[in-house]
C-alpha cells in the first residue's frame, strides 16, 4: 500500500520535515532552442500564390500545365499570423532516425535492410520457379504469377530482419517514412511536425519570395533538384549552404518532399475554375480541379526527382498518411513555450473515459489548458556523421509537466475542499514524466490529479431524497459515510489532510501526496520550483542527535481560476524523484 510521503512511516520512524528553500523555475522569457533547431520569429505571412501569378508561371512553362491539380490548389493567396516557433535547421538523418528505432524498437524504414529484401525477392522468385516447375511434372496447370510487394514483405517480416544502416546513409535525410513515423519520431524527440503554415513562414518570413534564399535560382547552387544531372540518391543534409533561409534553416527546397501535420484542404475563399492560357489559336483551358481531402497531408518542398518549380516555398501536395517514398521524409517543429508539444500531444492519448466530468450540465467533461503547461526539460545528444551548423543526435528526451484545467468550481479555498467532498474529488490537471517518482512511489507515465479536501466524504442528497427518509436512515446514512474510505485502503489516503489524487490511464487511484499550501488568493502563473527538504531520522539512542539528511524536491506551484473569478485556487504539490535527476541543465 502507498503511504503518503512526509508522513511518520511505519517502518524506520522516519519524519520529513519542510524545510525549503524556494528556486523557482517558471517559463524563460526566451527558452533555449532544441537540438539542431533554428528560430523563426511569427509574424503576418503570406500563403500561397496569386492566380494571376499562377497563369504567368504556366504560361511561361507550358510543360507545367499538365499538373495544373496541384498548382491550383495553392490559390488563392492569402494572410495568416503564424506564431514564433522553432524548426529543424535539416531534415531528419537516417542516423537520427536510427536512435529512435534502437530506443523504442520503433520499425525501422525499408531500404535499410536493402540486402536482405532482395535475398527475400530471389527465394520468392525461386520458391514460385519451383512450384511451375512441380506442377508441369504432375500434369497439372502452374499457379498463375505473383508480384514480390517488397512494402507487404517488410510490414511482416521486419522485427525478425537485422538491418544495418550503412554509414554513407547515416548523413542523408530519412526516407520510406509515413506520417506516424515522423510523428511517432516527433513525439519520441520532445518535438511536433510542422505545420504547412509554418513551413511557408519558415520559407519566406516576410516577403513573397519564391524559394527560401530569394528569387534567383542556379542549377546545382541552392537545393537538390532534377535539374542537377545523374542523381542518384538525396544528398546529405547541408549539402546546399547557400540555400539556407533567412533564419539558418538548410534545404527547405528540394532534396526530399516533407510531411506536414495540416490537412490537404482547400485555403480559405478557394474557388475552382479552369484557366485560360495562351493567346488565339494557341489558347487551352486548363479543367482539371483539386482532389482535396482532409485525411490526407500536406507534402512540401518538392524533392530531387521534380525541377525548381516544384521546389517553390508556395508548392503543397495531398498524400494518404500510409504513403511510403524513397524522396519523402520530414523535419521537426517545436514551440517556445517548454512543454506546450507534448501537452497538446498528451490530451490525445488521454481516454475520454478516465477525464473527469460532472454531473451539472454546464460543466460537464472539465477541460485542460495546454497553454498554461508548467515543465522542465532536456534532451541527451551527442554529434553525428552530419555536418550542417548545430547538428546533433538525440539520444533521449526527458521531460516533466503539469497541464492544470480550465478553472475549479467554485470560488474560495472552502468551496474546492466541500466541492471534493460532496460532489466528487476536484479535477486540478495531469501530471506526465518519463522519470520514476520516488514519493509517490510511481514509475515513469501520465497521471491525472485531483484535489480531496481534509474532512470526512458526505455523500451529496437530492432534496427528494430527504424529504422520503426519515430521522433514522438519515443518522444509518451518515454512519456509513464515515467509515473508513476506499482511498484509505488503496492508497493510504489520509483524510484529516489535504490531499492530491493520482489516477491512472484506467482511471484508478494508485497514489496520493499529501499538501500543506492550499489557499485562494489574486491570478498568478503556475510554476515549477526546486526545493531542499530535510529528512529527519531519529536516533536510536535518545541520548543521541537524529540524522538529517538533505533532499531535492520538485515543488509544482500550480494556480487555476475559479469558476466565475479572476482569483483562483493554489497549491504546492510537492513531488521527489530519484536522486540526481533534477541535477543538471534543464530548460524551464
Amino acid at each position: 500500500m502507498l503511504q503518503p510521503a512526509l508522513a511518520l512511516a511505519a517502518a524506520g520512524g522516519l519524519f520529513a520535515a519542510l524545510t525549503s528553500a524556494p528556486a523557482p523555475f517558471g517559463p524563460a522569457a526566451d527558452p533555449e532552442p532544441p537540438p539542431s533547431m533554428v528560430f523563426v520569429k511569427g509574424g503576418r505571412t503570406k500563403v500561397g500564390t496569386d492566380f494571376k501569378d499562377l497563369k504567368k508561371l504556366l504560361e511561361d512553362h507550358p510543360t507545367l500545365q499538365g499538373n495544373y491539380s496541384s498548382f491550383i490548389s495553392e490559390t488563392p493567396e492569402h494572410t495568416v499570423q503564424v506564431e514564433d516557433f522553432f524548426i529543424m535547421a535539416t531534415e531528419v538523418t537516417n542516423e537520427q532516425f536510427e536512435a529512435f528505432v534502437k530506443s523504442t524498437g520503433a520499425r525501422p524504414p525499408r531500404h535499410w535492410a536493402e540486402e536482405q529484401e532482395n535475398q527475400a525477392r530471389d527465394t520468392f522468385l525461386r520458391e514460385q520457379g519451383k512450384a511451375k516447375r512441380d506442377a508441369r511434372e504432375a500434369g497439372e496447370e502452374p499457379p498463375p504469377d505473383k508480384i514480390f510487394d517488397p512494402k507487404e514483405w517488410w510490414r511482416k517480416n521486419w522485427e525478425n530482419v537485422d538491418w544495418t544502416l550503412k554509414d554513407d546513409l547515416r548523413p542523408r535525410p530519412v526516407t520510406h517514412i509515413d506520417y506516424q513515423d515522423a510523428r511517432n519520431y516527433a513525439r519520441w524527440a520532445g518535438m511536433r511536425l510542422m505545420t504547412e503554415e509554418e513551413y511557408q513562414r519558415a520559407c519566406r518570413g516576410n516577403s513573397t519570395n519564391p524559394y527560401p534564399w530569394g528569387e534567383k535560382w542556379e542549377d546545382g547552387k541552392y537545393a537538390a533538384t532534377n535539374e542537377i544531372e545523374r542523381i542518384k540518391d538525396v544528398f546529405p543534409v547541408g549539402s546546399f549552404p547557400d540555400g539556407a533561409s533567412e533564419d539558418g534553416a538548410l534545404d527547405l527546397a528540394g532534396n526530399v518532399w516533407e510531411w506536414t501535420s495540416s490537412p490537404f484542404d482547400q485555403y480559405p475563399k478557394f474557388e475552382y475554375k479552369p484557366m485560360k492560357v495562351g493567346k488565339g489559336r494557341e489558347t487551352n483551358t486548363l479543367d482539371n480541379p483539386p482532389n482535396f481531402n482532409r485525411d490526407f497531408r500536406v507534402l512540401v518542398g518538392g524533392s530531387i526527382q521534380n525541377s525548381r518549380f516544384v521546389a517553390r516555398c508556395t508548392t503543397r501536395a495531398g498524400f494518404d498518411r500510409t504513403q511510403i517514398t524513397n524522396s519523402l521524409g520530414f523535419r521537426c517543429a517545436s514551440t517556445p513555450l517548454p512543454g506546450l508539444d507534448m501537452s497538446r500531444t498528451l490530451m490525445g492519448e488521454i481516454p475520454r473515459s478516465i477525464r473527469p466530468v460532472s454531473d451539472d450540465e454546464k460543466i460537464g467533461t472539465f477541460q485542460y489548458l495546454p497553454e498554461e503547461t508548467v515543465a522542465m526539460d532536456r534532451w541527451i545528444t551527442e554529434p553525428g556523421k552530419a555536418t550542417a551548423p548545430g547538428y546533433a543526435l538525440i539520444k533521449d528526451y526527458e521531460y516533466v509537466i503539469v497541464t492544470p484545467t480550465e478553472y475549479v468550481v467554485a470560488n474560495s479555498a472552502a468551496e474546492v475542499r466541500k466541492f471534493s467532498l460532496t460532489e466528487m474529488l476536484a479535477p486540478l490537471g495531469f501530471l506526465s514524466t518519463n522519470q520514476a517518482l520516488a514519493e509517490p512511489a510511481l514509475p515513469a507515465g501520465t497521471y491525472l490529479l485531483s484535489f480531496r479536501g481534509e474532512g470526512k466524504t458526505k455523500k451529496k442528497r437530492s432534496a427528494r431524497q430527504a424529504e422520503e427518509e426519515d430521522e433514522t436512515a438519515e443518522e444509518e446514512a451518515q454512519e456509513e459515510n464515515d467509515s473508513p474510505e476506499l482511498l484509505q485502503e488503496l492508497i493510504g489516503l489520509d483524510p484529516k489532510v489535504d490531499n492530491v489524487v493520482f489516477f491512472d490511464m484506467t482511471g484508478t487511484p494508485v497514489a496520493c501526496m499529501p499538501i500543506e499550501v492550499v489557499d485562494w488568493g489574486n491570478p498568478s502563473k503556475s510554476s515549477l520550483a526546486k526545493v531542499m527538504k530535510e529528512l529527519v531520522i531519529p536516533a536510536e539512542n535518545k541520548k543521541d542527535d537524529p540524522t538529517i539528511i538533505q533532499q531535492e524536491w520538485l515543488e509544482v506551484r500550480l494556480f487555476i481560476p475559479g469558476h466565475n473569478s479572476r482569483k483562483g485556487f493554489r497549491l504546492h504539490l510537492p513531488l521527489r524523484f530519484e536522486d540526481g535527476v533534477l541535477d543538471g541543465d534543464w530548460r524551464m
